[in-house]
């Protein structure tokens, strides 16, 4: 693909990482989005199914610094502070006051003057972060899934207001649950919890926003939303799981549900560095630079070549070229993206592999458009819903190539970049983070 140079400039975006609000300067950007488009959440202006990258021309005067993508809407964030919305709205998740479709990118007024500085989209409801930590929130609540003290759908962005004593550094979320990381170290969850997959000891419905009580004694480096279960990974390295287990999602041995996060020992030799979870299927890499699946396959997403669902964590690709981004996983489909090569797999019903057609791949296979795509950006964030892939290319200064990322949300994942030194303390070795696991064993 020849890449055409109708570049859009950005400036002093403010973005949230993991430990702080930083302001970066990014010089260049732009949106590309393939798979479904019944509802027209690709933002090309039409419903036509695209198998490739097409650049979403509907963005190109909106200076993005960031999106979010559920099964059928999509949200971004403009440098301007401004968040637009488009695609299915049945249930208010556009956050415009109506329950219309959108066929291309439309201003959420109510959030004009919010500071926003971060974007979020789950099954049919949105979240909106504010630079103070607050959140926002609008769309479908029949499960409580905007964090409100009811189960009525929101047209318009409401401050969950449970959590106003907090100062939110980052929104986790998937299908029907969500989960709050706080500067305070607390964590927070909240919706559907059928599955237990709040982690919270039973399969109750909770009215309140309730705190994960785990992770008060544990470091947490990140956690991960599935379909129906979590999964959170410590900052020495190790993964623990709840929820459902119907496929061996949770990587324990065996199909029974968890109702508190549980270790997954059979990577307990392993310093795992990230993870990332889909539908109901994981990934994960380790310090040696191996990637780890385990979980649903019945459409290769596990890329092991079969569709046989594995219940424990299963060698992928061993010393895959340490990657500058670990992974995207989105319902059923995953990419892998490495310094040299961007690797993708899983199902493609709908186009979503962005490889020109709709065959599912069982075995991971090189995104060749993408990594094309590469050699005029320096930053690749995917975003994306059940059957849809969004890519947002960036190139920064180069005063900042080295500062840690922001992540990028969707509605099955927590993509993060640089992952391999974002989750250590100061500059604790691997070493250093194996002897303090070991000392907590």
């Amino acid at each position: 693909m020849n890449e055409q140079h109708n570049h859009t400039v950005l400036k002093k975006s403010r973005y949230l990482n993991d430990h702080y609000f930083k302001e970066r300067e990014t010089v260049v950007s732009k949106c590309y989005s393939f798979g479904d488009n019944t509802h027209y959440q690709l933002g090309l202006g039409n419903a036509e199914i695209c198998l490739k990258p097409k650049p979403m021309s509907t963005l190109e005067n909106l200076r993005v610094v960031d999106a979010a993508a559920g099964p059928y809407h999509t949200i971004v964030l403009t440098a301007a502070g401004e968040v637009y919305s488009w695609g299915l709205n049945s249930d208010g998740e556009l956050g415009l006051g109506d329950q219309r479709t959108r066929s291309s990118p439309t201003l959420v007024p109510e959030l004009l003057d919010k500071n926003i500085v971060r974007v979020y989209a789950a099954n049919f409801h949105s979240f909106a972060l504010t630079a103070e930590g607050k959140i926002y929130a609008f769309g479908e609540n029949s499960n409580r899934e905007l964090g409100l003290f009811d189960t009525n759908r929101r047209l318009t962005p409401v401050k969950i207001v449970q959590l106003q004593d907090e100062i939110i550094k980052k929104v986790v979320t998937a299908e029907l649950h969500t989960f709050a990381v706080c500067a305070s170290g607390r964590t927070f969850a909240w919706g559907n919890n059928f599955n237990s997959e709040l982690g919270l000891g039973d399969v109750e419905e909770h009215s309140n926003v309730e705190e994960l009580v785990t992770f008060r004694e544990i470091p947490l480096g990140k956690i991960v939303c599935g379909g129906g279960f979590s999964v959170a990974l410590t900052r020495f390295g190790e993964l623990y799981s709840w929820g459902n287990n119907s496929n061996g999602q949770l990587g324990l041995g065996d199909l029974d549900m968890r109702y508190t996060p549980e270790l997954i020992t059979y990577l307990s030799n392993e310093v795992v560095t990230d993870v990332s979870a889909g539908m109901a299927q994981c990934v994960c890499s380790t310090q040696n630079n191996d990637i780890y699946v385990w979980g649903h396959n019945s459409r290769g997403e596990l890329g092991l070549s079969d569709t046989i669902d594995r219940l424990v964590p299963q060698l992928l690709l061993q010393g895959f070229d340490r990657p500058k981004l670990f992974s995207f996983t989105c319902s059923r489909h995953t990419f892998l993206v490495g310094r040299d090569k961007i690797l993708t797999w899983g199902s493609n019903s709908n186009g979503q592999l962005g490889l020109g057609d709709r065959v599912d791949r069982t075995t991971p296979e090189e995104f060749v458009e993408a990594k094309d795509l590469l050699k005029y950006y320096d930053q690749l964030h995917f975003v994306g819903g059940h059957f849809t892939t969004i890519m947002l290319l960036s190139r920064t200064d180069p005063f900042l190539g080295n500062m840690d990322s922001a992540r990028k949300h969707c509605l099955f994942c927590d993509v993060l970049f640089m992952v391999h030194d974002s989750i250590r303390e100061n500059n604790e070795t691997d070493s250093d983070r194996l002897s303090k696991r070991r000392r907590i064993q």
